[in-house]
């Protein structure tokens, strides 16, 4: 399942190419010399991810991320590793608070809003509130909100890296190359 997922490495050269074709204002991609809209219901269909309710909570009092801290067994400072996630969920029991949690995390992490240094964002622990384990609970519009931030902070900032979802535009390319010579 998703604890054999690794983080993905796009090749620079790919991402440049990619980001060469977005648009921020219009959040579209120019493809086949057409603009091609990047929606957040794209997110949701290509990941099969909820795309309405709450937003996903990143914001919070210290002794609340303290509290979901405590009752998940992370730390409450410093980096939360991707790696170390995937090795507690190996051997952990999958009915519980914790594992779901840390499953959160992981995808977090490794899929849906990865960074370079492999590691959670950990605003994202505020997330994980009993509401998380609802489907209630907007996701796609968080990992295509991370998307987008990341491709500013990469055209804008000029930044070496890109964080958020690049994948979903080498998956999304394909998807729309196929409608539009149907």
């Amino acid at each position: 399942g998703m604890l054999k997922v690794k983080q993905l490495r796009i090749h620079k050269g790919l991402c440049h190419w990619l980001l060469k074709r977005f648009d921020l204002t219009s959040c579209t991609m120019a493809i086949n010399n057409r603009p091609v809209n990047v929606l957040e219901a794209d997110v949701a269909s290509i990941f099969g991810l909820n795309n309405g309710g709450m937003d996903v909570v990143t914001l919070g009092e210290y002794g609340t991320m303290s509290k979901i801290c405590k009752k998940l067994n992370l730390n409450d400072k410093g980096e939360i590793k991707v790696m170390v996630l995937e090795e507690e969920l190996i051997t952990m029991a999958r009915d519980d608070d914790e594992f779901k949690g840390k499953f959160i995390l992981y995808c977090f992490g490794i899929l849906l809003c990865p960074y370079m240094e492999e590691s959670v964002d950990r605003t994202y622990v505020y997330s994980l509130t009993e509401n998380a384990f609802t489907d209630n609970i907007n996701w796609a519009k968080q990992v295509y909100n991370d998307l987008l931030s990341g491709i500013r902070k990469f055209i804008v900032e000029s930044s070496n890296y890109i964080s958020g979802c690049v994948v979903i535009l080498l998956v999304f390319i394909p998807c729309i190359l196929y409608i539009i010579f149907l």
